[in-house]
């Protein structure tokens, strides 16, 4: 198993609630933070990931992003594009320009963990951690800690 999916079967999470979310053109949004474990995965395209007020991460195919408590933070098409407030939603989210095809998709959503689970995670992951492809699409992901 890799590291990514040890973490996964540790933490033993229940009730995934997932959603794809999509962007095209120039957009953003800002979430404020909330007390849920929150994850995403790309599926297409590049966005741009601040945690926090933090420097902001780009997000391409493949990486993985998991809060196990959700800080705020904002997505964006590109570093510096302008934010719109957002707010936890179970249901589909597009961003930006509301015709033509998307140039992001990714899979986002929330999922609950036990009590005594939910403490494991804060030491080994701290306010987040992503997992991206060392060499590619078809290699197995390291972890590069972006806490």
């Amino acid at each position: 198993m890799d590291p990514l999916s040890d973490l996964v079967s540790l933490l033993r999470p229940h009730a995934a609630l997932s959603k794809p979310i999509s962007g095209r053109g120039r957009w953003g949004v800002r979430y404020p933070a909330y007390d849920a474990p929150g994850f995403a995965l790309m599926l297409q395209g590049r966005c741009w990931l601040e945690v926090a007020g933090g420097a902001p991460i780009a997000l391409e195919r493949g990486d993985f992003v998991l809060f196990p408590t959700t800080p705020a933070f904002a997505l964006m098409s590109a570093p510096g594009a302008a934010c719109a407030p957002g707010a936890p939603s179970y249901t589909a989210v597009r961003h930006g320009e509301a015709e033509g095809a998307a140039e992001v998709e990714m899979l986002g959503g929330l999922f609950h963990l036990r009590r005594e689970c939910a403490a494991l995670a804060q030491p080994v992951a701290g306010d987040g951690f992503g997992a991206r492809p060392a060499c590619g699409a078809d290699c197995a992901p390291c972890l590069a800690h972006h806490g």
